[in-house]
C-alpha cells in the first residue's frame, strides 16, 4: 500500500473567511463592531475640575499643593493594580512632558520617577502661587485622562476611575452617554 503525503487544509483568505462568518447565524452575538470612544480635551477639562472641586471638599488642609499630589496618589492607586506602577510612571511622564507646552515652567519638573507624583514635580508645585498649582494640576490629570482614554477607550477608563471619585465620574459617563 503505498503512502500518500497528508494533505493539509489551506489556509481561509480574509474573504473565504468574511463570507463564512458573516453567513453564521450568530455572528452578530460572536462579533460586535464597537468604536472605542476616545475622551475629547474640554470632555477631560471638565472631568479633572469636578474632581478636583471633589478633592478641595474631601481635604482636611488647604494645601493646595497636597490636594493636587493626594488627586495624583488616587489615581495612581486607581490603576497601578492594572498597568503596574512602572506603567503609571510611564504615563505621568508622558503627561507631564505633553504638559511643558502649556506651562513651560514645568521643565524642571520632567523626569521619570516611579513614585506615583514625582517629588521634583511636587516641590516645584510647593513654591508657586495657588491659582498656578491649582491650573498646573487640572491640566495635567486632564492630560492623563486624555491619554488614558486614548490607550484604554473612554468608557473602560471611567469604569476604573468610577469607585476613586464616583460623583464627578457619574457626571461625566451620563454626559457621554448623551453623546
Amino acid at each position: 500500500m503505498p503512502i500518500r503525503p497528508r494533505q493539509l487544509p489551506q489556509p481561509l483568505g480574509l474573504d473565504k473567511a468574511h463570507e463564512q462568518f458573516s453567513t453564521c447565524p450568530n455572528a452578530k452575538s460572536l462579533y460586535r463592531a464597537r468604536t472605542v470612544r476616545v475622551m475629547d480635551r474640554t470632555s477631560a477639562l471638565q472631568l479633572a475640575e469636578r474632581i478636583y472641586a471633589q478633592a478641595v471638599r474631601e481635604a482636611t488642609t488647604t494645601d493646595v499643593a497636597g490636594i493636587v499630589k493626594r488627586i495624583h496618589e488616587k489615581l495612581a492607586q486607581a490603576l497601578s493594580p492594572m498597568i503596574g506602577d512602572a506603567g503609571f510612571a510611564a504615563m505621568m511622564a508622558r503627561t507631564i512632558q505633553m504638559a511643558r507646552a502649556e506651562y513651560p515652567r514645568l521643565d524642571g519638573a520632567v523626569g521619570f520617577s516611579v513614585e506615583p507624583f514625582p517629588e521634583n514635580l511636587a516641590s516645584w508645585l510647593e513654591g508657586q502661587e495657588p491659582a498656578l498649582i491649582q491650573a498646573v494640576g487640572v491640566a495635567l490629570l486632564a492630560r492623563f485622562l486624555v491619554l488614558l482614554s486614548t490607550l484604554i477607550g473612554t468608557e473602560l477608563a471611567l469604569r476604573l476611575l468610577s469607585p476613586t471619585w464616583p460623583d464627578a465620574i457619574a457626571y461625566a459617563i451620563d454626559s457621554a452617554e448623551k453623546l
